[in-house]
């Protein structure tokens, strides 16, 4: 889903992505590097299909008919993603959902919440991956997600999980990573919460 800006009493509410993103990345440096010219085409065609992966996804997991593009990496990615969510026994409870922390003025967008096979009562905060790889920021955005669900319904969820579908032909590997959502993780999110504000005043 496109970033959204959102403006409370004046203020803007940066998106979750926003604020971790604006860390340094020597790797993407060092990546950009390596291709030049060709890193922005690259990084737009990696983009399109990750935006096309989540918008047959979301029907997917609403038990809607969903019929594969005919286009062999996405047709495949979303062959092991099905794989996956059939077997996990996925009960869906909520998908986009746009949740605002009004406590820490951020706020931002998550692929799901639900309930998995292994622990049928406990909530799950879900966020589908088409990255290079699961990279330490997720277990922040998670919980940073979970925080302002909390604000908006006092339910805090402590279970969160990356599916991560790789783009790399020809396996596309599904990867699933837990985080366990607690103190200590959101500690860790609004220390970057707090650089990113200090970097714009």
């Amino acid at each position: 889903m496109p970033h959204q800006d959102l403006f409370v009493d004046g203020v803007r509410y940066p998106s979750v992505t926003e604020i971790l993103g604006d860390a340094p990345k020597p790797w993407l440096e060092k990546w950009r590097a390596k291709w030049g010219v060709l890193a922005d085409r690259k990084t737009k065609a990696a983009t399109n299909v990750g935006n096309e992966f989540h918008a047959l996804v979301e029907p997917l997991v609403l038990g809607k008919n969903v019929y594969l593009p005919g286009k062999r990496r996405l047709d495949r990615m979303l062959l092991s993603f099905e794989c996956w969510f059939m077997s996990s026994g996925l009960q869906i409870k909520d998908t986009e959902l746009h949740v605002v922390s009004k406590l820490y003025q951020y706020q931002g967008t998550f692929d799901a919440t639900g309930y998995l096979a292994d622990k049928p009562k406990t909530l799950v905060l879900f966020d589908w991956k088409t990255s290079n790889a699961i990279y330490p920021d997720m277990a922040l955005q998670l919980v940073a997600y979970a925080q302002a669900y909390f604000e908006q319904t006092g339910i805090w969820i402590k279970r969160g999980i990356i599916v991560h579908v790789s783009k790399d032909k020809p396996l596309h590997k599904l990867t699933v990573k837990e985080y366990p959502l607690n103190k200590r993780l959101l500690n860790q999110f609004l220390k970057r919460l707090r650089e990113y504000n200090e970097a714009r005043t």
